[in-house]
């Protein structure tokens, strides 16, 4: 097999794991916005709804959203340590350095290494995904519901 095709594959699955990689940042990133905007919601719109001494069940609720907000951040932020995005280069070496399929054998073998971790980070990513997701339904409930309180008072 000519080198090029196989030395093609390993640069389009280095590619998908430099776009996984690339989306976890910057999803990371919307967290934290989303992370400090339930903060802040919390504090404006929080404190004055709770600033009674009887609670109402929107306010209640509005204090669970946040809660629910602010965990869903968390696991969004959080290290995850079974997402790869790169390989070690003396792991390669130790690896194929008895091989004599040539270089050509090698990216055709990474090709096939580097899809096996871009498919397990996928899963892993869908769930953080959904964590951001329910992180950010959770913030417009609570502004919802501590703005309902506070109209309601």
């Amino acid at each position: 097999m000519e080198p090029e095709l196989p030395r093609l594959a390993y640069e389009l699955s280095l590619r998908r794991l430099d776009r996984q990689e690339n989306a976890l940042s910057e999803l990371r990133a919307r967290t934290g916005t989303l992370l400090a905007a339930s903060a802040v919601a919390a504090s404006v719109l929080g404190t004055r709804a709770l600033d009674r001494s009887h609670l109402r069940e929107t306010a209640i609720l509005g204090i669970g959203s946040f809660v629910v907000s602010i965990l869903s951040a968390a696991f969004v932020l959080l290290p995850k340590q079974d997402l790869v995005f790169s390989i070690s280069g003396s792991v390669l070496v130790e690896a194929e350095q008895s091989d004599e399929g040539g270089i050509g054998e090698t990216y055709r073998r990474l090709s096939f290494w580097i899809d096996g971790f871009a498919e397990a980070n996928d899963i892993r990513l869908q769930a953080i995904i959904r964590a951001y997701k329910i992180a950010t339904l959770a913030l417009v409930f609570e502004v919802i519901l501590w703005s309902i309180e506070l109209v309601m008072r």
